[in-house]
């Protein structure tokens, strides 16, 4: 059964053709094939328990924009050397 957009679309017009935009059908490509290649989907839960770690937390998120910061300081310092 359909859900979302295209079931609230159809309970209106029931004759109307939905059809997804492309970017929406991408996206739908790209997690079904993350969710499939276990090294992928390793990659991107660690990644999301990552930011879930620094952004429950004011202290780590500060301490964390402090260090991207300093480390941005750095690499211009070391490029106009």
């Amino acid at each position: 059964m359909y859900s979302g957009v295209q079931q609230r679309v159809s309970l209106i017009v029931p004759h109307a053709i939905y059809v997804h935009c492309c970017a929406h059908m991408l996206k739908l490509c790209l997690v079904y094939t993350i969710q499939n290649i276990p090294l992928l989907a390793n990659f991107f839960e660690t990644v999301q328990s990552l930011y879930k770690f620094l952004m429950n937390s004011q202290t780590r998120y500060e301490l964390f924009i402090g260090a991207r910061k300093k480390m941005a300081e750095n690499k211009r310092n070391i490029t106009t050397s």
